[in-house]
């Protein structure tokens, strides 16, 4: 698969084809906006839910580090290595939020206080889930679903060389610690990961471009 052909067609419709939200916006959790004060980790938290729910991929991508980076489950092999870096993230985020083949994203999720913990050598705030729940209805009547696996989830304040705003926190690392891939549970759901779902949805994009000439 040609990942690397993804990006400029990935970057349009991360920028263009799926609209961000403001003060007006509304969706499955009643009028916006969502969460704007980033000053602390849980409030990333209650962002990426609204999101999800939403599927609006603008508060997604607001999240994000510039050296963020989403880690798969341990022993994952697949066609990316070991991780997504944020561009690919948010590009496979935001098909599986504009897709026609997505008949809603359903998110529910608890999670811990944050804690100190180190992320790449430097200090970060950890947040873990301590339950959670990710629904991915498709229009052939099958969902992808990850249920009760573990995330962990890094923040870092915003740094100045990075251009990023030193005043609030940013998702820098996010690793997925669950298990499994796809195991048929009935005719209608089938257990993932969040990483499985993540290379689903961009290998669907590349797919949707077609043959490519060599």
């Amino acid at each position: 698969m040609r990942l690397a052909r993804l990006v400029p067609l990935g970057l349009l419709l991360v920028l263009g084809l799926v609209t961000g939200c403001g003060d007006d916006t509304t969706g499955p959790e009643g009028p916006g906006p969502y969460p704007l004060d980033l000053s602390e980790p849980d409030s990333l938290m209650q962002q990426l839910l609204w999101s999800y729910k939403n599927r609006e991929i603008d508060p997604y991508r607001e999240l994000l580090a510039q050296d963020f980076v989403f880690r798969f489950q341990p022993g994952y092999v697949g066609p990316l290595g070991d991780s997504l870096d944020g561009t690919l993230d948010a590009i496979a985020t935001a098909t599986m939020f504009a897709s026609s083949d997505v008949v809603d994203v359903r998110l529910a999720m608890t999670w811990l206080p944050p804690t100190d913990e180190m992320w790449d050598g430097e200090p970060a705030k950890r947040i873990v889930l301590s339950d959670m729940l990710l629904d991915v209805e498709q229009s052939n009547h099958v969902t992808l679903r990850v249920y009760g696996q573990t995330q962990h989830f890094y923040f870092r304040p915003g740094k100045a060389e990075f251009g990023e705003n030193t005043g609030r926190y940013y998702l820098v690392g996010w690793q997925d610690v669950g298990s499994g891939g796809f195991a048929r549970l009935g005719a209608a759901v089938e257990e993932s990961t969040w990483g499985s779902i993540k290379v689903h949805f961009l290998t669907l994009l590349e797919a949707s471009r077609g043959p490519r000439e060599p």
